[in-house]
């Protein structure tokens, strides 16, 4: 599933699900913020956010393979990153990747 969020500076107003194929309309101040949240995502969707970002192959590859362990990766323009979360008594952890 992926959830939008845009930030208008000028408006100083939320939208909520936004279309990512308009992202650069949406970033026209350089205060203005869209977040991008992809739960339970399938490997469609991620491959559709990342053509639509341009990320890099190795960024994408993160997002689609577990990984215990969290990290942040520059990729000259962008930062991505992978963030885990454990507490005691869950049955495994949960680790998400994200993109700045």
């Amino acid at each position: 599933m992926i959830k939008t969020y845009f930030y208008s500076h000028d408006e100083k107003r939320m939208h909520h699900d936004v279309n990512l194929h308009e992202k650069d309309n949406f970033l026209k101040h350089e205060e203005d913020l869209l977040w991008v949240d992809l739960y339970n995502f399938t490997e469609q969707e991620i491959k559709d956010v990342a053509r639509i970002f341009n990320f890099h192959p190795l960024a994408v590859e993160d997002c689609l393979t577990y990984s215990p362990r969290a990290k942040l990766d520059n990729y000259e323009d962008y930062y991505t990153g992978r963030l885990c979360r454990y507490w005691a008594g869950w049955p495994g952890s949960a680790c998400k990747a994200l993109s700045t």
